[in-house]
């Protein structure tokens, strides 16, 4: 007698806590209702969803695009939805599967090439493509080579050149992001942290941590603002390296904020704070309002949004200590 088993793809389970559907769907003996109920979770199923496998798929969506090139602007097209995060979770429901690898290199996917043009920008406007260091004149590939890995350990490392150093230097440079950005990315890791860590909050939201994982992922959309930000300072320090006019023109400050963004959020860390922190609490609203559909989702963000606030003001403040500490960790 041949026996048949399904692969977990292919038992029916509930899009949001993941419980077998199975016993559900053995007691029907007429016919197949629209919508039901989980028993587990209390989440409203769309029978629909759960048996078509066709359903799964989201349409432009990163995590089911296949090819280099598709993939790319697909990148593009959910970096879009997620600026207007209702728009996102009206097109990427619970039902529609979970590719985990792609959810993590989607941000990498689109900063790392922001962050080498804009190294490419900066280069250009300091009248030069690459820095000199006596030490490695005669290895010129070398010094080139370096150099140009800088952008791909940003945020955390710089490899740069100093005005007192033979050789190029690898720094632990906590200042690389401008501290806003530091207290956007503790908020934005708190909130799956807290979802996930805290038995309570676990218990009450019955959601699989497939999902928490791709919220947070793409909860980081925030960052790709923040390197256009910097590629618009470097453009105009371009242009105004171009156009050769004095570096106090209009003034010191004036310029500084124009070219240097990063810096002028730094030293004026609350408008920039305030957005950043404005829109990850606007996200994760959504995504236990519309997404999770929680039974009670507005009170676990108001406790979950003061936890996140209190642990990106630590970040800020931690930000502000450390300034302008960068400790030589290699030096080529």
């Amino acid at each position: 007698m041949a026996t048949h088993s399904r692969t977990r793809s292919e038992i029916p389970v509930c899009p949001r806590c993941g419980y077998d559907q199975s016993g559900e769907i053995a007691r029907w003996s007429e016919a197949c209702p629209l919508r039901g109920v989980c028993v587990e979770c209390g989440y409203e199923i769309e029978w629909a969803d759960v048996l078509d496998a066709s359903r799964r798929q989201a349409e432009g969506f990163f995590e089911h695009t296949h090819g280099p090139f598709r993939s790319l602007i697909a990148a593009w097209r959910t970096w879009l939805w997620t600026l207007m995060p209702w728009l996102f979770w009206r097109r990427v429901r619970l039902h529609h599967g979970v590719v985990v690898w792609k959810a993590l290199i989607w941000l990498a996917v689109l900063y790392y090439p922001i962050q080498i043009g804009s190294c490419v920008l900066r280069s250009l406007g300091f009248g030069q493509s690459l820095p000199v260091f006596p030490g490695v004149s005669g290895i010129p590939w070398l010094k080139n080579a370096l150099y140009a890995l800088s952008p791909l350990v940003h945020p955390c490392f710089d490899i740069e050149d100093s005005w007192m150093a033979s050789a190029p230097l690898l720094r632990l440079h906590v200042c690389a992001w401008p501290s806003p950005g530091w207290a956007g990315l503790a908020m934005s890791l708190a909130w799956p942290s807290l979802i996930l860590m805290l038995p309570e909050t676990r218990h009450a939201a019955k959601v699989r941590k497939v999902h928490v994982v791709r919220a947070a992922c793409y909860g980081l959309a925030w960052c790709i603002v923040l390197r256009f930000v910097d590629v618009f300072g470097a453009a105009v320090s371009l242009i105004l390296e171009l156009m050769g006019l004095p570096n106090d023109w209009p003034s010191w400050n004036v310029r500084g904020m124009l070219s240097d963004p990063g810096w002028a959020m730094t030293h004026r860390p609350a408008p920039a704070s305030i957005l950043i922190g404005g829109w990850i609490a606007l996200w994760w609203l959504v995504v236990l309002t519309r997404g999770f559909r929680l039974r009670h989702a507005l009170f676990t963000w108001v406790v979950l949004s003061i936890a996140a606030a209190i642990i990106g003001w630590c970040a800020l403040a931690a930000h502000e200590i450390a300034d302008g500490w960068s400790p030589v960790i290699w030096s080529f």
